[in-house]
């Protein structure tokens, strides 16, 4: 199949259909969104087109959904709407569209537009894409659980990791590290990079866990924030050498609010968050791509001017990332019981994910106490709640053994 066409403008989805079946392209049309996605991966179309404003499903969920699965990664999507301003547009670029047309469609344009994108009718490859984008990274989640301190917990607490080809970028040290090192198989470069973002037992309580993961062969390279009660190289005394010197050489850089290069093409940034200790959020930019991870930040939803300010210095820093990995400790209807302690709430993120104007939202350091009964309700509610108001946000809690592309 070349194109299969979601407009609920019965008259525009027929001009689309003869204005390509006349080139010589196989069609097919829909007039709503509702059965988009599984039409999609059942006939495997080399390009879409959807209108934005559709009944069931809208045309930015659907793009945004085609192109955030790798098993539709070379699947081109065009997005058409009446609403020609530029918001909507770089929305719909957001959302990984190739193409943006307004309405009332000038079909020549699109047409050409069209065998850019795809080639000839039929053609085995297609041809360049309009806003070419690489292939996706995937981001591991070993643990994300808020333990509050408490040693009992079983479940893993804070550790991502990001695989960048051959190099290993690991974001904070929580037990989930344990699990990280267990199914370490792949070879990698000599360079490994830890990034922490606070001190608490769940960033760094699996830091031991390093001591014997790499050879003599490897430098460890761990970055952390400036925290005058406990310097970093103390946190490591205490955790990462606490049974004698760890075998791969290590390098600490203890900094603020900074931008580093972590490998030729990987470039990481930091800022402060709102939370009682010293504690970063980090962006990593690579390939065209970029995640943003803050475990710990109470995302301020007022607007006092102070709110005002850190907000419009959260959206610069996250503005159009791919992911978005955000603290969610609190759910919603607990959330007014536990301000002013530095974690955030899922209707908190989605407000830091949504102004940010990021592509998805991995909701992150959930309390211990919140199981599937609980975050499984919550996740379906915000849903419901984001498709309700037309929000595109691709949202999930995350879950150790998770994983999310970037």
């Amino acid at each position: 199949m070349d194109v299969l066409i979601f407009d609920d403008d019965t008259t525009q989805a027929e001009l689309l259909t003869e204005c390509l079946r006349a080139k010589g392209y196989t069609t097919e049309k829909y007039y709503n969104g509702q059965s988009a996605i599984l039409e999609i991966k059942r006939q495997q179309p080399r390009l879409v087109i959807v209108d934005i404003m559709m009944p069931m499903v809208d045309g930015l969920t659907i793009c945004r959904t085609v192109k955030s699965n790798p098993e539709l990664a070379k699947t081109h999507v065009i997005v058409t709407s009446g609403k020609r301003y530029k918001e909507v547009q770089d929305e719909a670029h957001l959302c990984g569209a190739a193409a943006f047309f307004g309405k009332p469609i000038k079909m020549e344009e699109l047409r050409i537009a069209v065998q850019k994108l795809i080639g000839s009718p039929g053609a085995q490859s297609a041809g360049a894409t309009l806003t070419p984008r690489p292939a996706a990274s995937l981001g591991k989640i070993w643990g994300s659980v808020s333990s509050g301190g408490n040693p009992a917990v079983g479940r893993p607490t804070s550790c991502l990791s990001i695989d960048l080809g051959p190099n290993l970028l690991i974001l904070d040290a929580g037990t989930g590290l344990s699990d990280l090192i267990k199914h370490k198989s792949k070879p990698v470069e000599k360079q490994v990079w830890l990034l922490l973002s606070n001190y608490e037992p769940d960033r760094v309580g699996g830091l031991s866990h390093l001591a014997k993961a790499f050879g003599e062969a490897f430098t460890i390279n761990i970055v952390g924030p400036i925290d005058h009660r406990e310097p970093l190289q103390q946190v490591l005394n205490k955790g990462l050498y606490k049974d004698g010197s760890p075998r791969a050489g290590i390098q600490i850089f203890a900094v603020s609010e900074s931008k580093f290069n972590l490998w030729p093409g990987v470039r990481a940034s930091a800022i402060f968050t709102l939370h009682p200790r010293a504690c970063l959020a980090y962006r990593v930019d690579f390939q065209g791509r970029s995640v943003v991870y803050c475990p710990n930040n109470e995302y301020p939803t007022d607007d006092e001017t102070p709110s005002v300010d850190f907000r419009n210095k959260f959206k610069n820093f996250a503005h159009a990332a791919d992911v978005l990995v955000h603290d969610a400790r609190y759910l919603d209807e607990d959330f007014a019981a536990y301000q002013n302690r530095g974690n955030s709430s899922p209707m908190a993120a989605v407000r830091a994910a949504t102004e940010a104007g990021v592509r998805k939202l991995v909701l992150f350091n959930s309390d211990d106490r919140y199981g599937s009964d609980k975050l499984g309700p919550a996740i379906s509610t915000l849903r419901k709640n984001l498709l309700d108001t037309g929000n595109p946000l691709d949202v999930d809690f995350a879950v150790p053994g998770g994983s999310f592309f970037a």
